[in-house]
């Protein structure tokens, strides 16, 4: 059984990133055409969460790597990895930190484009009277 889902796995695994690339392109060309200021906020905390999933799966990446050495003693510093493997880790690790200051960006993106999005919708106000 575990030959057969093996390999199963791995094609989901492969199918799913192929979806995340074209997920990731199709915000883009969306993004090209969005002409409504007020989509930019839950835009931006849409994307803010997809970052959060991507650093979670990246370190899942590291996990896999460090289990893949099948020993039953894993160490938390990566010892029993051959270094190649311990470089890769470090990487994801590294690569998961990353994503996770893009969040912290995304973040303070965020804010920014609610208070910006208040500020045009009283614009749109006089007197507390909605015009335009």
């Amino acid at each position: 059984m575990t030959m057969i889902a093996q390999p199963r796995n791995e094609a989901a695994t492969t199918a799913s990133a192929e979806q995340l690339a074209e997920a990731a392109a199709r915000l883009r060309r969306d993004l090209a055409e969005l002409d409504a200021m007020e989509a930019v906020p839950v835009t931006l905390a849409r994307v803010g969460d997809a970052i959060d999933e991507l650093a979670s799966g990246v370190l899942v990446l590291g996990e896999t790597v460090a289990r893949s050495s099948g020993l039953a003693d894993l160490s938390p510093d990566l010892d029993h990895l051959p270094p190649e493997a311990r470089a890769l880790c470090w990487h994801l690790h590294e690569l998961a930190a990353r994503l996770r200051a893009a969040r912290a960006s995304v973040e303070t993106a965020h804010d920014w484009s609610q208070d910006l999005a208040r500020r045009r919708a009283g614009e749109f106000e006089l007197a507390g009277v909605p015009f335009g």
